[in-house]
């Protein structure tokens, strides 16, 4: 097998907004055979991010005025299409100021169920190519995270009064459930609910880190609690396609911390133009946990080869 450039997309994604700012780049392709031309059933990609997270803010009990995490995040994940198709991924992440790193490994199944034509009339070329197919897919997921700490001498200027030595560890697993539906041309439905458990109180590994929200470190993660770890999360949202080339995404969902129970609840909005080889987006997410609004403004840009 070989990697294949010939059906690649080369995508970069930035963010801002909350004291928090976000890069992503990644590439994703086909892994082809022995004959190139054939379109392959494996897919793969892989990105990197950075973000940092506390951009000019003050943090409470933080001894200097303002202090910011980095997070850098390297993600790969492989996928198979078949009747069932299955994928794995995983990611490391580190955040230097929290000494704190994050490995996560997943697998997932996704399944197509009645795809079926909106319109039976065949008479012609023209109307074969404008009918639309229905479908209804369902993927469930399982991911493992292990968070760890390994502190050493001194924990930076302004940083929060750690251990000099040691380490701690805590250990995530999730099960996730992803729903959706192609109703109409132009109109897609999606759900998803995400369980998230623990091996152990994970209370005294966040009192360790200046920044709670520093265990968020995937983009997607951003606004899923705005202080610490999730218990679940569970989504709503509805994708427009207007004019064939014109996107339109929008979800709402709820989230809980593990360890307090607080709800947070998040929106967020999407537009993305397709010019052919390029397409570009720019969208806006919020979340609120009482009275704490924070938001996230994107932009994007996919290159396809």
């Amino acid at each position: 097998m070989s990697f294949s450039a010939r059906a690649g997309t080369f995508t970069s994604e930035a963010g801002f907004g909350s004291g928090t700012v976000t890069g992503e780049f990644g590439y994703s392709g086909e892994i082809s055979g022995e004959d190139p031309e054939k379109s392959s059933p494996w897919g793969y990609d892989f990105s990197y991010s950075l973000s940092a997270s506390g951009v000019g803010s003050t943090l409470r009990g933080a001894k200097s005025a303002t202090q910011t995490d980095h997070t850098h995040t390297v993600s790969a994940s492989v996928n198979y299409d078949a009747f069932i198709s299955p994928g794995f991924k995983a990611s490391y992440s580190l955040t230097p100021e929290e000494f704190l790193s994050v490995a996560e490994a997943g697998v997932f199944l996704e399944h197509r169920f009645g795809a079926r034509k909106e319109d039976e009339e065949t008479g012609s070329e023209e109307n074969q190519e404008d009918e639309f197919t229905r479908f209804f897919d369902v993927s469930v997921s399982g991911d493992v995270s292990r968070y760890a700490q390994r502190f050493s001498r001194g924990g930076g200027a302004g940083r929060k009064a750690r251990p000099s030595t040691g380490s701690l560890s805590a250990l995530q697993t999730e099960a996730g459930l992803f729903m959706k539906a192609g109703i109409l041309r132009w109109l897609e439905l999606q759900a998803s609910g995400y369980r998230y458990f623990y091996d152990r109180d994970p209370g005294a590994f966040l009192a360790q880190l200046d920044q709670q929200r520093a265990v968020a470190t995937r983009a997607e993660d951003f606004l899923s609690t705005l202080s610490g770890f999730p218990r679940d999360r569970y989504g709503l949202g509805a994708v427009f396609r207007v004019a064939e080339v014109n996107t339109i995404e929008t979800e709402a969902s709820v989230s809980h911390t593990v360890v307090t129970g607080a709800a947070t609840h998040g929106w967020n909005a999407g537009f993305k133009r397709d010019f052919g080889r390029v397409e570009a987006g720019a969208s806006y997410s919020e979340s609120r946990s009482g009275t704490d609004l924070q938001a996230l403004y994107g932009l994007s840009l996919n290159i396809r080869l």
